[in-house]
């Protein structure tokens, strides 16, 4: 947490006597108070319309504008300001009315000062104290949000209710660590566009200082950022990194664009405390999410363990007879004349036999459990085992499938089955997103000292807002049941930890994608 020095108190009194108004001044105002002090209600209703105060001490007896009703008008303006109001004439019905109309405390005149001050110091815990409830309320809220696209929108929306703001933005990194906005709040896309651009380099700033920034008036009177447009709509900010123990989470914009007073070292405080209930709340729904997305791949493990037992049941019990189906083919194809009419019709036994020969190899393959042991591998091999899984399933469906492969790629040292894993992801995706048919075209070449491999369809494509979240854990767009939202993250997953790395790219919907996937060549 970063410790500010509190700014004291900013006090409206309004008061028809002059010594009064200077008395109650000099005093308040050598206890460090800013005070701003007027003679009739209506100038201090003016004042209040365009600064912002903590507490008002408001004589009920004025000329003109009575009391209570500058009581009401000031409370209209600012509900958090704390009034005090202050009589020597008034009677105990305007005393319980200026209460029921929201005044927090009352005195009479003549006071001694010692009162006055306590009055002030009272109401100023009494507002302290609103604001740590609303914070013990929002924090309820923060904790009890466990998907971070949710918790996304209640920092923001809490971010505006706790600091007065009227925009605010949330900057967070994606996985190739590059800083972007979550999410933003009330812009206008031309002022969006160009307030990112301010947004970044201040950014960039506090992730490098490790240290908030109050910005007054935009960026023109802040040499350190002289080289950055500033905006006109945004009247002051406050920028607050996002630093957990463990590492940089992202940035807090947060801006007044036309409330009238600027931040102040008291909101900066107050930021401070409610970012650093942010922190825990994001680590929370981290957690939360590392933990479900352990889980699911536990199971799916099982899953995985149970479907190559399964596998090696299915070995014993087809291979045997079916590798007498097969003897029995061949050895009638020996004996039968190519001539006669049953010959045709045993050729199609013997390649139906083989095919479904080459179908169990391929489904023992993906399914064996090899641990995380590595070896030389052909990839080309590697793919054409999965697409031997699809390709009825291809054919159906009305899906060309076009190899371009590179001759003579060098081998890659992988853990086959996980590798296969992830290729047959790509293809299921891939074969999914094209319920019409289309062409899948699926690209094996060198590029410097890896290798490449991009699948690209003809599919239904991914809205852009779409494409940052394509390779994240339980994100889909299937209907409930049809997907886990898990295969293309584990493949991400998987690809990772080959050292490589996995991408994807689409001009938008209906206009297909391509996924993209990068390995070294040589030793792991």
């Amino acid at each position: 947490m970063v410790l500010l020095m509190e700014t004291k108190a900013k006090i409206l009194v309004i008061d028809d006597e002059a010594g009064m108004r200077d008395i109650l001044s000099f005093e308040l105002g050598s206890r460090g108070y800013e005070v701003v002090a007027v003679e009739d209600g209506n100038k201090g209703i003016e004042k209040a319309k365009h600064e912002k105060f903590d507490i008002a001490i408001i004589d009920i007896k004025l000329p003109g504008m009575d009391g209570i009703t500058v009581l009401e008008n000031i409370k209209n303006i600012n509900p958090e300001t704390e009034v005090i109001m202050s009589t020597g004439y008034g009677t105990m019905e305007t005393v319980i009315e200026s209460l029921r109309k929201g005044a927090s405390d009352y005195i009479n005149k003549p006071f001694y000062l010692a009162e006055v001050s306590a009055s002030v110091e009272k109401a100023l815990e009494k507002q302290q104290l609103r604001g740590m409830v609303a914070l013990y309320e929002i924090s309820k809220v923060l904790f009890s949000t466990i998907k971070l696209e949710d918790l996304l929108e209640i920092i923001i929306s809490s971010t505006m209710k706790i600091l007065k703001a009227d925009d605010a933005s949330l900057m967070l990194f994606d996985k190739e660590g590059k800083l972007y906005i979550a999410l933003s709040h009330r812009l206008n896309e031309q002022i969006q566009r160009n307030v990112k651009l301010s947004i970044k380099g201040v950014a960039d700033w506090v992730i490098k200082n490790k240290q908030p920034l109050l910005l007054i008036d935009g960026l023109k009177n802040d040499p350190r950022f002289s080289d950055i447009k500033s905006q006109k709509e945004i009247k002051s900010s406050i920028v607050f990194p996002l630093i957990s123990k463990r590492n940089m989470l992202g940035v807090l914009n947060i801006n007044r664009l036309k409330i009238i007073d600027n931040f102040t070292k008291n909101d900066l405080q107050k930021a401070n405390v409610f970012v650093s209930l942010v922190i825990l709340a994001m680590e929370n729904a981290s957690l939360y999410k590392n933990l479900r997305e352990t889980q699911t791949q536990l199971i799916q493990s099982e899953k995985m363990s149970g479907l190559g037992q399964l596998s090696g049941g299915v070995a014993h019990e087809l291979n045997n007879p079916l590798t007498n189906v097969l003897g029995t083919a061949q050895v009638l194809l020996t004996e039968v004349p190519v001539d006669n009419p049953w010959h045709d019709d045993i050729k199609t036994i013997e390649n139906s036999a083989l095919r479904c020969r080459k179908i169990i190899n391929s489904l023992l393959g993906f399914a064996h459990e090899g641990g995380v042991s590595f070896e030389s591998a052909d990839l080309n091999s590697m793919i054409n085992n999965v697409l031997t899984l699809f390709e009825h399933q291809m054919e159906l469906k009305n899906v060309r499938i076009i190899k371009n492969y590179e001759k003579e790629l060098p081998s890659l040292d992988v853990n086959v089955s996980e590798m296969e894993q992830v290729f047959f992801n790509i293809i299921l995706n891939a074969g999914q997103s094209m319920p019409e048919g289309g062409k899948l075209t699926i690209t094996a070449r060198l590029a410097g000292d890896k290798v490449e491999i991009s699948f690209a369809d003809t599919g239904i494509g991914i809205k852009k807002e779409n494409l940052r979240k394509v390779l994240d854990p339980f994100f889909t767009t299937k209907q409930v049941g049809k997907g886990t939202g898990l295969g293309l993250s584990v493949s991400y997953g998987i690809v990772t930890q080959h050292n490589g790395t996995i991408g994807v790219q689409s001009e938008g919907e209906n206009k297909g994608a391509i996924f993209t996937v990068t390995l070294p060549v040589g030793k792991k």
